[in-house]
C-alpha cells in the first residue's frame, strides 16, 4: 500500500516533491495501489519507485522520470506520457490503452502482456525491450525504434509501423502463437535481420519495406502489398503460406 506521507507530498506540490527526492535520493518510494487518476504530475521524478497497481488514468506524466520503476498492473490509459522515461522499468500487465507516448523512452523495459491498443507512440524507443504478448492493436507506431527488441507473440494487428526501425527484432513464433501483423502498415520500415519466423503478415502493406537478411520461414502472406522498392536481399525462407501472393518476391 502507498505510503500516506509520500502520497500527500506528491499531491501537494510536484516541484517540492522533486526537491525532496534530490535531498533524499536513497529514500524508498512506495505509492502502490494509489489513486492518482486525472492528476497533473508533469516532470515528476518517480525513478525506482514502487508504483504497482497505481491508477494514473488520464493523468499528465509528460517529461517525467520513471526509470527502473515498478509499474506492473498500473493503469495509464489515456495518460499523457509525452517524452516520459521508462528505461528498464517493469511494466508487466500495464495498461496504456489510448495513451500518448510521443517520443517516450522504454529502452530495455520489461513489458510482458502490456496493452498499448490505440495508443499514440510516434518516435517512441523500445530498443532491446522485452515485449512478449504485448497488445499494439491499431496503435500508431510510426518511426518507433524496436531495434533488437523481443516482440514474440505480440499483437500488431492494424498497427501503423511506417518507417519503424525493427532492425534485428525478434518476432519469432513461440508457444504455439505467432506474431500478428495482419493489416499493419509496414511501409518504409526497416525489418533487416529481423526474425519473422511464422509471423502473420496477411493483408499488411509493405511498400518500400527493407527485409534484407530477415528470417521468413513459415510466414503467412495472404494478400499482402509489396512493390519494387520492397527489399528481400538474402532473406531466409524455406517455406511460406499464401492464398494470393504478390509478384516480385525473391528469395
Amino acid at each position: 500500500m502507498a505510503d500516506p506521507e509520500q502520497l500527500q507530498r506528491i499531491l501537494d506540490n510536484v516541484q517540492r516533491w522533486n526537491q525532496w527526492r534530490e535531498k533524499y535520493p536513497h529514500a524508498k518510494i512506495d505509492l502502490s495501489e494509489a489513486n492518482l487518476s486525472k492528476t497533473c504530475l508533469r516532470g515528476i521524478n518517480l525513478a525506482k519507485a514502487n508504483l504497482r497497481r497505481v491508477n494514473f488514468h488520464q493523468s499528465d506524466l509528460s517529461y517525467s522520470n520513471l526509470n527502473e520503476a515498478n509499474l506492473s498492473q498500473a493503469i495509464l490509459s489515456q495518460a499523457n506520457c509525452q517524452e516520459t522515461h521508462f528505461e528498464q522499468a517493469l511494466l508487466i500487465h500495464t495498461q496504456f490503452s489510448h495513451a500518448c507516448l510521443l517520443k517516450s523512452s522504454l529502452i530495455r523495459a520489461t513489458l510482458t502482456k502490456a496493452h498499448f491498443d490505440y495508443a499514440y507512440l510516434y518516435q517512441a524507443r523500445f530498443n532491446r525491450a522485452s515485449l512478449h504478448h504485448v497488445n499494439f492493436y491499431e496503435a500508431y507506431l510510426r518511426e518507433v525504434d524496436f531495434s533488437q527488441a523481443e516482440l514474440r507473440n505480440a499483437n500488431l494487428t492494424l498497427a501503423d509501423l511506417g518507417k519503424a526501425n525493427c532492425f534485428a527484432a525478434n518476432l519469432r513464433k513461440i508457444n504455439g502463437k505467432s506474431v500478428n501483423l495482419t493489416g499493419a502498415d509496414l511501409s518504409k520500415a526497416d525489418f533487416s535481420r529481423a526474425n519473422l519466423e511464422k509471423a502473420n503478415l496477411s493483408e499488411c502493406k509493405a511498400l518500400g519495406t527493407d527485409f534484407s537478411h530477415a528470417i521468413f520461414n513459415g510466414i503467412i502472406v495472404d494478400n499482402w502489398q509489396i512493390n519494387e522498392a520492397t527489399t528481400f536481399t538474402k532473406v531466409t525462407c524455406h517455406y511460406l503460406y499464401q492464398k494470393v501472393f504478390a509478384t516480385g518476391f525473391q528469395k
